[in-house]
């Protein structure tokens, strides 16, 4: 009997352990960090320095990586999805 007591007083335990770990808030997310980088530009601004990056890499030969609509290759359906 005593077994018994003792095996019925640790269910109870371990129970009350798991309810109350699951009753547990999370913790809220952080800020998000600053970037040291300065305040937004508009759309407009940035197609200027776009256009004057890739200016400077014509003039000095370098290659350089862009993206555009209009000269994107065509996509078959197989690369759409």
């Amino acid at each position: 009997m005593q077994k018994f007591k003792s095996i019925i007083l640790a269910a109870i335990i371990l129970s009350g352990a798991a309810i109350s770990a699951g009753a547990q808030q999370p913790t809220a997310p952080s800020a998000p960090p600053t970037t040291p980088y300065g305040p937004p530009i508009t759309l407009e601004a940035a197609k200027k320095v776009m256009a004057a990056a890739e200016a400077e890499s014509v003039k000095n030969n370098w290659s350089m990586a862009s993206y555009s609509r209009q000269h994107r290759p065509p996509r078959d359906d197989a690369q759409a999805r």
